[in-house]
């Protein structure tokens, strides 16, 4: 590591970084846990039980005012 020029270890550090984020998606996709949150999620979504972000900072901001 000490004969790389820091620029290649920059170039390094970001091959490595990438390739760990990969592997991260690989390994959380392969967790049952996290699959059923994310089909349950899906269903929320697709059943129209959410709300926008527009709504949820209207929320939050009335929430805000209640409380001063």
């Amino acid at each position: 590591m000490d004969q790389l020029e820091p620029e290649d270890m920059l170039k390094l550090r970001e091959l490595l970084d990438e390739k760990l984020s990969e592997y991260e998606d690989e390994l959380m996709l392969a967790n049952p846990r996290i699959l059923a949150e994310i089909r349950e999620a899906r269903a929320e979504y697709e059943a129209g039980d959410y709300i926008t972000l527009q709504e949820l900072t209207a929320k939050l901001s009335k929430a805000d005012d209640a409380d001063a």
